[in-house]
């Protein structure tokens, strides 16, 4: 990384990181070529699905494993060793979708049919 918003910085950012919600822009610039995959979410949804108190990260970056369990630190790695990008989404989404069915059931009114 570079800036973050006027703060210069020499951070270097883990082949898996969180970056927490940002209230400033960040600039980050790499040696060479690279290939990244970012799964964003918003906030809400993240502390809905991790439990995770996303105010502690804000501007923040993280390892992984400083912010969520090893099913989601699974995930990261195998996202990692997938052969190409629709295998990672293939991935995430196999991963988000029974989680976030849980959280939708539970929050819809109940009714009575």
């Amino acid at each position: 990384m570079i800036y973050r918003g006027d703060e210069s910085l020499s951070e270097p950012i883990p082949t898996v990181a969180f970056l927490g919600p940002r209230t400033v822009p960040t600039i980050s610039a790499n040696p060479g070529s690279i290939h990244a995959f970012i799964l964003l979410l918003i906030p809400e949804a993240l502390q809905a699905l991790t439990g995770v108190d996303i105010a502690r990260f804000v501007n923040r970056l993280a390892p992984l494993s400083a912010v969520f369990d090893t099913a989601w630190q699974d995930m990261a790695q195998a996202v990692l060793r997938a052969t190409d990008d629709t295998a990672g989404v293939q991935l995430i989404e196999a991963f988000l979708e029974p989680r976030w069915s849980l959280i939708a059931r539970s929050s819809l009114p109940k009714t009575d049919h």
